[in-house]
């Protein structure tokens, strides 16, 4: 340590931290009041709760130490008076002082907004699983269930990175009290060094656990996939076509100046025409779906990377004057659209909850029911790393126009949609129907890294104004994650 300590690094020093003065051994106040330093001076410093924690009261606590110094600098003290050898010898009055408060600091453990929303934007918080107990404990830390629904979703959830954040600052106001409104202790002080897991929680944190414990995690779309993985694996074990064997194939003719991943999407298309299930396709349903002739849309491709919404807004138009009139517009600060997908799970799927895509679906539906082709959002990150800040939910990289529904002869559910980002044989393709989760997506093909091309899941369905959403699905369009 130097022997001189600056202002910066002290108030660095006890930086989340705390020191609990009216919790002090008489040995600490005799060891202090024997260096020079009055118990009436750091009580009057620590105020009504006897705590110094804040910045403010830390530089009381600087100055008064500095006051004991004779090095004529405000901006420093020394700590040890230096020897004729030039290292430290014995402390300074102020150096007693500093190096017994350091030994005396408290820390609790803390979370911020960020790693707050971080932890439960995976999921929602449904408060409608409190039980009777877990009200009573929350009413008695000060946490009341009518403020909490003030500050949740309509529903009674926190499900979007904006309620979470209000969330945190209500937990912040009403039972934090470390001084500092970016953070939240989630245990009771403890000397430093103890592990957490002994250190006493926090009434925020008690009341953060519980909450967790409500906290259901979003359905991920796509656990189906795996089995079909390993059925993929077991084929190309029996020595059977498996799409492995035509990327492989595919990059081999590439080096050769032959062939390219096209190729292999065309092959895989081909195969499907022919009955070949597609590769981690496993979406059958018992459920009486609805069968719709493909709407006469006209195909238009997008000009540019970034016209693929006004691209599938424009072949509505084309398709009916009154349709494209009728379609509900989103800008940044009204959302006209219902959103099915809350967040990236991180590995290329969108997570979200079960009855926002059974809505959708139900919606789209009934859209092309009354003939209307219906205007979709979807998302392939993780697959091209194409994430457009232009769209306003984070979560949508494209935008397609479903023109029919049916049932295949597997008797999987599908969905026919034109796509502006593409031209040729394949501009009109298939979403499919996951079996657990409902939601809408178009499996990929494998590529060199282990993930999948052209993968889509559906994110958003834009609405039409004569065919409102409530009155189809019974609830508002969910609005789209903050």
């Amino acid at each position: 340590m130097s022997s001189n300590v600056k202002r910066s690094e002290f108030l660095d020093r006890f930086a989340g931290t705390e020191l609990d003065v009216s919790s002090f051994s008489e040995a600490t106040w005799e060891y202090l009041e024997a260096a020079g330093l009055k118990r009436s001076r750091l009580l009057k410093i620590a105020g009504r709760d006897g705590i110094i924690r804040d910045r403010a009261e830390l530089q009381q606590l600087y100055q008064v130490i500095d006051s004991f110094d004779r090095n004529g600098r405000s901006s420093s003290f020394v700590l040890a008076q230096p020897t004729r050898s030039g290292t430290a010898g014995a402390l300074t009055p102020a150096g007693k002082i500093f190096t017994k408060l350091v030994n005396e600091r408290r820390a609790s453990e803390r979370i911020d907004k960020k790693a707050f929303v971080a932890r439960f934007e995976q999921g929602e918080i449904d408060l409608r699983k409190l039980t009777p107990e877990q009200q009573a404990r929350l009413s008695a830390l000060g946490l009341d269930l009518k403020g909490l629904k003030k500050a949740a979703d309509g529903d009674g959830c926190f499900a979007s990175r904006q309620r979470l954040q209000s969330l945190f600052e209500l937990i912040e106001a009403k039972l934090d009290r470390n001084g500092d409104s970016a953070t939240i202790d989630t245990t009771g002080p403890a000397p430093l060094g103890t592990p957490s897991a002994q250190a006493p929680k926090s009434k925020a944190g008690e009341a953060i656990d519980i909450l967790a414990s409500l906290n259901t995690p979003y359905e991920q779309g796509f656990r189906s996939y795996d089995n079909l993985e390993r059925a993929a694996t077991v084929r190309e074990e029996q020595g059977l076509v498996s799409f492995d064997n035509l990327e492989r194939a595919a990059i081999a003719e590439e080096e050769q100046g032959l062939a390219s991943f096209d190729n292999l999407e065309r092959t895989a298309m081909e195969q499907e025409e022919q009955g070949v299930p597609l590769y981690g396709l496993a979406v059958t349903t018992q459920e009486k779906p609805i069968s719709v002739p493909d709407l006469k849309v006209a195909h238009i491709t997008q000009p540019d990377a970034t016209a693929c919404y006004l691209t599938s807004e424009a072949m509505i138009r084309k398709f009916s004057r009154k349709a494209g009139s009728m379609l509900n517009k989103e800008t940044k600060d009204k959302s006209q659209a219902h959103h099915m997908g809350r967040v990236d799970s991180g590995q290329g799927a969108v997570a979200g909850r079960k009855r926002d895509f059974e809505a959708g679906r139900k919606y789209i539906d009934a859209c092309l029911t009354r003939g209307r082709p219906v205007l979709v959002g979807v998302s392939h990150k993780g697959l091209l790393q194409m994430k457009e800040a232009y769209n306003f939910d984070k979560l949508t990289d494209h935008f397609i126009v479903i023109i029919g529904a049916g049932v295949d002869a597997e008797g999987r559910i599908y969905y026919t949609y034109h796509d502006p980002g593409t031209s040729g044989k394949y501009k009109t393709a298939r979403l499919y129907v996951d079996k657990d989760t409902d939601m809408l997506f178009r499996p990929g093909f494998p590529d060199a890294t282990g993930g999948r091309r052209h993968q889509y899941q559906a994110t958003q369905v834009r609405t039409y104004r004569d065919i409102p959403f409530e009155d189809i699905t019974g609830q508002n369009p969910t609005k789209r994650p903050e």
